[in-house]
C-alpha cells in the first residue's frame, strides 16, 4: 500500500453536515394507536406457531451433504407443461396417476432426460412421443432415466407419458421425510400436500427444479362429497359416475414443481372479491373446514385489505386472471403454494386474528411465486421478502413506524442472538437450517436497503426486480444487480456485510456540543464500531461502512436529521445547528440492525477556517493519501464503496490518512467552513491506477 502527502487542512475523522436528510424515509406518524403489546404477542405466537412447523418439515426433507448433490436436477432441458391426472380416495393413502411431461432441449446432442420420482412409487409404464429412434429408461434411486435412441438437437419438443401408483411418503412420521398428508379432522379424511423444498417427487414425477417453470394442468378423482382444491382456475367438474367427481384445475402461468398443490376433504367454500388497480375484478376463493366455516370467514376478510396494500408497492397481483386464495390443511404453518396457499387448521382456529401469517403467505405470490429463487441457498429473496410484507402490511394498516416494528417483533437486539447467521442459506442439503437468518435478518436487509434508498426508489426498485424476473426467478447477484441499478452506486460492501457475513455491527455513540462563534451550535458525535468478527470471512475485515441516521432535537422543540456515512472503526461528525442542542438520537427510526453498547470517553473538538494549496497525487490502488494543513474543509468522494461523498473538517495541524481502493480519478474539493474564507477554485486530483 503506497502513501502520498497533499497540503490541506485536517481536524481528526470529522465529517461536517447540514441538517437534512433528502432520501431517507420519513417515520410515519400514528393516526391511531393499536395497542402494540397485544400486537408484538400476535406476531410471536403466529411466528412461533408456523416457524415450529416449517421446522420440523425440512428436517424431514434434510439429507447428507452427498445427496444433496442430486437434490436439483440441472439439465439441458426445458420443461413446458405438466398434464397431471390423479384418483385418490380419502381414507386411504393410494395414489393411480398419469403426468404427461412435455418438454424441449435446449442444447445439440441431448440424450438423456432426467425426472424425479420417489423410489417408494411404482412406475407403471413410460412412452415418450415426438422423437424418432427407440427409447428406453431406467430408475436409480429416486430418479428416471429417459434415454433417446438419437441424439436430440437444440429446441426439439418432446412428451413423456408415466403412469404411476403407490403410497407416497406421508407425514404421519416426520422423521421418514415425506410430502403428503394422509389424516383427518373431526373424523373426516383429509390429503394434502407440502413440498417444498424436496418433496414434489415423493407424489408425482417432475424435475424438480425450482428454476424449471411449467404451466400444470391437474385433473383430480375424489369420491363425493369430497371437493379438490389446486393451482389456477378450476375449469370443470365433471362427473364420472360411481359416485365420483373430477375436478380440472388449469395453471397457466408458469410454476416451480414445488409450489404445485394438492388439497382433497370435505370442504365448505365461500368467496371474497379484490379489485385490482385497473377496476377487474378477481374471485377470493376459500376452503375450508365446515367446523372453522365461521371463524374463516372473519379472519380471512383481512386478506383483501392486505392485496390492497401490497399491490401498489410491488405492482399487481402477478396471477389477476385466475385467482387467490387459501386452503386449510392439517400443519401448523403456512405454505404459499401459487394462487391457492395452504394454511394449517391451528391457525384458523386459533385465537388470533393471524394478521401476520395471512399478509406473509399472501405475499409470497410476488416474492416466492411470481418471482422464485433460482436456487435454494437463495431462498431469502422468498422468505425475507415475504417477512418483510408482514412489517409493511401492519405499517400501512396500523400506522405503526415500520422501524419500531422491526425492533419490537423481529430482532432480539443482540449481535450473537438468534439473528447471529447468514441471510444466504450455505447448506443446500439445509436450505432452512437458519429460519431466524433467513426470514427476520432476510427482512432486515430489505428494511436497510429501504432506509439507503429512500421511500420511493426503494419500492421504484422493488418494482423494477419483479418486471425484470416476473414469472422466472432470481438470484442474490440478480438482485443486487437490481439494487446497484436503482442506487446508482456498487453494493458490494452492503451485500457482504449483510447477506454474506454473520453477525452485525455493536456501537457506542456519544456527542458534545459548542457555541460556534456564530450564534449557533457545533455538534461533535462520535461513532465507535466495538465488534471483533470478521466479515465474510476476511481476516482483519471487521469494520462495517453504513450511512447512520442522526436526530437532533434542539430546545425550541424542533427536529433535524442527517445521515452520515460512517465508515472507520471510530470517527467524529460535525454537524451545525442554529439552536441549543437538547438531544442527538442515534439510528432513531431503527433503520440498521444493530447492537448497542455504552460509550467511553469524550468527544471535543473545534471547527476552524481554511487555507489550502492544490495538489495533485497519481498511485496504484490502494493508495492512502495523508491531508494536512492548518484549517478548513474538504469534500472527498467515498473511494472505497462508491456510496457517497463525504465532507471532512480539516483543523489546525491535524492529519487525515484517506485509502483510495479503486482505480479511478477522484477530485477532493477545498471548501470553507464559515463565509469569511474563500473556497479554492482548483480541485486536488487524485489519480488512482491498477
Amino acid at each position: 500500500m503506497r502513501l502520498a502527502v497533499l497540503t490541506a487542512l485536517l481536524l481528526t475523522v470529522v465529517t461536517t453536515l447540514s441538517l437534512t436528510r433528502p432520501q431517507a424515509a420519513p417515520r410515519q406518524v400514528s393516526q391511531k394507536t393499536p395497542d402494540r403489546r397485544q400486537l408484538a404477542a400476535e406476531i410471536r405466537t403466529d411466528h412461533e406457531l408456523f416457524r415450529k412447523s416449517e421446522r420440523q418439515n425440512y428436517e424431514a426433507w434434510q439429507v447428507s451433504p452427498t445427496e444433496s448433490q442430486n437434490l436439483v436436477t440441472v439439465q439441458p432441458a426445458d420443461v413446458l407443461n405438466y398434464k397431471l391426472a390423479l384418483q385418490v380416495a380419502p381414507g386411504t393413502t393410494n395414489f393411480i396417476g398419469t403426468v404427461d411431461i412435455k418438454a424441449a432441449a435446449t442444447s445439440n446432442n441431448f440424450s438423456t432426460f432426467l425426472i424425479d420420482l420417489d423410489r417408494q412409487l411404482n412406475v407403471d409404464s413410460l412412452k415418450v412421443s415426438g422423437v424418432t429412434g427407440t427409447t428406453g429408461f431406467e430408475r436409480n434411486g429416486n430418479q428416471i432415466s429417459v434415454r433417446f435412441g438419437k441424439p436430440l438437437a437444440a429446441g426439439t419438443e418432446f412428451t413423456v407419458t408415466i403412469a404411476y401408483s403407490g403410497s407416497p411418503r406421508s407425514f404421519s412420521n416426520l422423521s421418514n421425510g415425506g410430502a403428503v398428508f394422509f389424516t383427518t379432522h373431526q373424523g373426516t379424511p383429509i390429503i394434502a400436500t407440502l413440498s417444498e423444498p424436496y418433496g414434489s417427487p415423493a407424489w408425482w414425477p417432475c424435475v424438480d427444479n425450482p428454476a424449471d417453470k411449467a404451466t400444470v394442468q391437474m385433473a383430480i378423482t375424489v369420491p363425493d362429497p369430497y371437493v379438490a382444491a389446486s393451482n389456477g382456475t378450476l375449469t370443470e367438474i365433471r362427473e364420472e359416475g360411481n359416485g365420483r367427481k373430477t375436478y380440472l384445475w388449469d395453471e397457466k402461468y408458469p410454476i416451480s414443481p414445488y409450489l404445485v398443490s394438492l388439497a382433497v376433504t370435505n370442504y365448505k367454500q365461500f368467496q371474497d372479491t379484490y379489485t385490482a388497480l385497473d377496476g377487474t375484478k378477481m374471485p377470493l376463493t376459500y376452503f375450508v373446514y365446515p367446523e372453522h366455516f365461521d371463524i374463516a370467514q372473519q379472519k380471512f376478510a383481512i386478506t383483501r385489505k392486505a392485496m390492497e396494500i401490497f399491490a401498489p408497492l410491488y405492482g399487481e397481483y402477478p396471477f389477476l386472471k385466475e385467482k387467490y386464495g387459501m386452503a386449510e390443511f392439517p400443519w401448523g404453518g403456512g405454505m404459499e403454494h401459487q394462487t391457492l396457499t395452504s394454511l394449517g387448521g391451528g391457525i384458523v382456529a386459533s385465537g388470533g386474528s393471524s394478521q401476520s401469517i395471512i399478509a406473509h403467505e399472501l405475499a409470497h405470490q410476488w416474492w416466492g411465486d411470481n418471482v422464485t429463487c433460482g436456487r435454494w441457498n437463495d431462498i431469502w429473496l422468498n422468505e425475507g421478502f415475504a417477512t418483510y410484507s408482514e412489517v409493511l402490511f401492519f405499517e400501512k394498516n396500523l400506522k405503526v413506524p415500520a422501524g419500531d416494528l422491526m425492533v419490537e417483533n423481529y430482532d432480539d437486539g443482540r449481535a450473537n442472538g438468534a439473528l447471529r447467521g447468514t441471510v444466504i442459506a450455505e447448506d443446500l442439503a439445509d436450505p432452512f437450517d437458519d429460519t431466524n437468518a433467513v426470514y427476520d435478518k432476510g427482512a432486515w436487509v430489505l428494511h436497510m436497503l429501504r432506509g439507503l434508498m429512500g421511500d420511493d426508489n426503494f419500492f421504484k426498485m422493488l418494482r423494477e426486480y419483479r418486471q425484470r424476473h416476473a414469472y422466472g426467478n432470481a438470484t442474490t447477484p440478480d438482485f443486487q444487480n437490481v439494487c446497484e441499478l436503482a442506487y446508482g452506486a456498487p453494493l458490494g460492501d452492503f451485500f457482504n456485510q449483510w447477506v454474506y457475513s454473520q453477525l452485525r455491527p455493536t456501537y457506542a455513540f456519544s456527542y458534545d456540543s459548542k457555541p460556534d462563534g456564530n450564534g449557533g451550535y457545533t455538534i461533535f458525535a462520535r461513532i465507535d464500531q466495538k465488534q471483533t468478527h470478521s466479515l465474510n470471512g476476511e481476516k482483519g475485515v471487521s469494520t462495517y461502512k453504513m450511512p447512520l441516521l442522526l436526530t437532533v432535537t434542539t430546545e425550541d422543540g424542533k427536529k433535524q436529521q442527517v445521515t452520515v456515512f460512517n465508515r472507520f472503526r471510530s470517527q467524529v461528525f460535525a454537524l451545525q445547528t442554529t439552536a441549543r442542542p437538547r438531544n442527538v438520537q442515534f439510528d432513531a427510526d431503527s433503520f440498521v440492525l444493530k447492537e448497542m453498547t455504552q460509550a467511553t470517553g469524550s468527544v471535543t473538538a473545534k471547527a476552524l477556517s481554511m487555507t489550502a494549496t492544490a495538489s495533485t497525487v497519481t498511485g496504484k490502488a490502494p493508495l492512502q493519501v495523508e491531508f494536512s494543513g492548518t484549517a478548513g474543509g474538504a469534500t472527498l468522494p467515498d473511494a472505497s464503496m462508491s456510496w457517497a461523498t463525504e465532507k471532512k473538517v480539516l483543523g489546525q495541524g491535524a492529519k487525515l490518512t484517506y485509502t483510495f481502493d479503486r482505480p479511478g480519478v477522484y477530485e477532493v474539493t477545498l471548501t470553507g467552513v464559515n463565509k469569511k474564507v474563500a473556497s479554492t477554485s482548483t480541485p486536488l486530483r487524485i489519480t488512482v491506477t491498477e
